[in-house]
């Protein structure tokens, strides 16, 4: 029933004007009875055409449709899956400028602020076994198979992969003052891939003649306000300021052979290495850093919080919007 309704609304939306011109053949047909034959023969040959008119109009573009219908479930498919794909590469991103260097760490796999200054960030347990994956041999002595389902039960629990979405432009402010990065993530941090593929995607003339009006607006909008997050985060040394806080667990192995004049340029793996338990968390592309500046820490510029959270909430609404788009 809901489908069917959907459907109403779309034809009637497409289709308007012929069906009110035909309307108002209909009425001039009836109201022609009321006058003269001269005049009443005048005003049936004027409703036979804004009758018949809109009606061939209306049939041709119905068969014209149907005949291009697999093109059109092309153009959605393509449209669809190559958007999610870009905005869940983007959002990867947004995680990085909300979460810092905890977004490496799911619910109940670190525990942060240690009594020890340096000790910011420590792996638990649970996130050992976790980060250890299909390796049988890997198993804390002193941690059991009890202790482990204890913490996965609370873990899932407290899981709420959508709680970005929860935030506006007041409460996303202090969320973002208390972030702390690596420098890893700050050199690594780019959207300019993401912004080209997707400007290429919403002016290419099969998206444009194919997608629906309130489709292609939330599109478009959605392209807007992706370019304006990769333009905000181009200037790193505006955004991002250097602090003297030291975190411990992290190391950065370098690879490849990219030294430039303003630094090293090239491929850089991160670990987690607390001394007694080192795990790879993630690698990349680095540009224009040394080895030291990779695991320093940063914090965003105060100036420019606000108005990155107002960037951010505006792109992970339109993200939003159209995650809750029905193509077909």
């Amino acid at each position: 029933m809901k489908r069917f309704l959907k459907l109403g609304k779309r034809f009637m939306r497409l289709h308007w004007p012929k069906i009110v011109t035909a309307a108002i053949g209909c009425g001039l047909f009836f109201l022609s009875r009321h006058f003269t034959d001269q005049l009443q023969s005048l005003l049936i040959s004027i409703a036979a055409a804004l009758i018949s008119i809109p009606v061939v109009f209306l049939f041709y573009e119905l068969i014209n449709q149907k005949n291009h219908r697999r093109i059109y479930e092309f153009v959605y498919d393509f449209v669809n899956n190559r958007t999610h794909e870009i905005v869940d590469e983007t959002i990867s991103a947004v995680r990085i400028i909300m979460e810092g260097y905890t977004v490496y760490f799911d619910i109940g796999h670190a525990i942060y602020g240690d009594s020890e200054e340096e000790d910011r960030v420590k792996m638990t347990k649970y996130g050992q076994v976790r980060a250890m994956g299909d390796d049988e041999d890997f198993w804390p002595a002193d941690y059991t198979k009890d202790d482990y389902m204890r913490d996965m039960m609370a873990a899932c629990d407290d899981m709420d992969d959508d709680y970005i979405f929860d935030f506006d432009n007041i409460t996303i402010m202090p969320y973002l003052a208390d972030t702390e990065y690596l420098g890893y993530q700050v050199f690594s941090l780019e959207l300019e891939t993401y912004c080209d593929d997707f400007d290429e995607l919403v002016k290419n003339p099969l998206v444009l003649n194919h997608l629906e009006d309130d489709q292609l607006i939330i599109l478009l909008r959605l392209n807007e306000s992706l370019q304006m997050l990769c333009e905000s985060i181009v200037n790193k040394s505006d955004l991002f300021l250097q602090t003297d806080i030291k975190v411990k667990s992290f190391r950065c192995d370098l690879f490849g052979d990219f030294n430039n004049h303003l630094g090293y340029t090239g491929g850089c793996s991160l670990f987690y290495d607390d001394g007694e338990f080192s795990t790879m968390l993630d690698n990349d592309i680095v540009v224009n850093a040394t080895e030291e500046l990779l695991t320093t820490v940063y914090v965003l510029n105060p100036s420019r919080i606000q108005f990155l959270g107002a960037i951010i909430n505006e792109f992970m609404f339109w993200a939003e919007k159209w995650r809750r788009c029905e193509l077909l």
